[in-house]
């Protein structure tokens, strides 16, 4: 028997806030581990399709959800010329992110209220699994697209559904019953590409395939590990049962 319990909302045409507040609790564990030199195989794929072989100077970069500075380690330590931002909500997170990334500016703000976030805007401003931790994705698109400078681009990376529907998912650990928890809300691209396409937005869709085992953690069900189909094709799961299809959308500001 599954030790979580799931709430799925499902809807084409309309939105549903299924709560007042955004409850995220299991972003703790970044405070317990140090993969600065491991980096995500999602930061390595990142890259390439941002980075990777262009030349840029006096860029400003931003990490929306930066965490303890994980991705951004990796990228100040792939490029050069180059100044490093990152913002989260937790200032737990960004105690850590301080002490071991020095050559990065730190920022404690929220995505989804504006009036946290830094005026300032930036070169090329990334989002990774974050917009799925919100049901409101359109006012999180709109915080997002205000840090972008004209010119400028913004890469998201997340969970993304191919077929026509949204999906708002809610989970809790049946053995501590303490609260119903966001992080893997299924938006579509449809859904995403009309909102961008009213504010005349350019976009595109790249879908991620991870290929490389990843194990289960045997003490969190909720980390994400890879199995095989039988075409032995990996995909991502974890605990919630539900399969997670990766994209990486680009954003061009005009």
């Amino acid at each position: 028997m599954n030790d979580y319990f799931i709430i799925i909302y499902i809807h084409k045409n309309y939105f549903i806030d299924m709560t007042s507040k955004t409850l995220r609790n299991h972003d703790k564990f970044y405070l317990n581990e140090n993969r600065k030199d491991t980096p995500k195989e999602q930061f390595k794929f990142l890259f390439k399709k941002s980075l990777e072989g262009k030349k840029f100077t006096d860029l400003k970069i931003c990490d929306v959800g930066c965490a303890t500075g994980d991705f951004l380690y990796y990228l100040s330590n792939s490029i050069k010329d180059a100044e490093f931002f990152g913002i989260d909500i937790r200032e737990d997170l960004l105690t850590k992110a301080k002490q071991e990334v020095s050559n990065c500016d730190f920022i404690l703000g929220d995505i989804s209220e504006s009036k946290t976030l830094p005026k300032k805007q930036f070169d090329i401003v990334y989002m990774t699994g974050v917009l799925s931790i919100f049901d409101d994705y359109e006012r999180i698109l709109e915080n997002f697209l205000e840090l972008i400078k004209p010119k400028g681009i913004g890469y998201i990376f997340g969970i993304f559904n191919s077929y026509d529907i949204d999906a708002l998912i809610k989970i809790r650990n049946s053995n501590y019953q303490n609260g119903w928890e966001s992080g893997w809300n299924l938006f579509s691209k449809s859904s995403i590409s009309k909102t961008l396409d009213k504010k005349n937005i350019q976009h595109s869709f790249s879908d991620w395939n991870i290929d490389i085992d990843v194990a289960k953690h045997k003490d969190d069900p909720l980390r994400s590990w890879t199995i095989k189909d039988e075409n032995n094709s990996r995909l991502i799961i974890n605990g919630i049962q539900l399969l997670h299809t990766y994209s990486l959308l680009e954003i061009r500001k005009d």
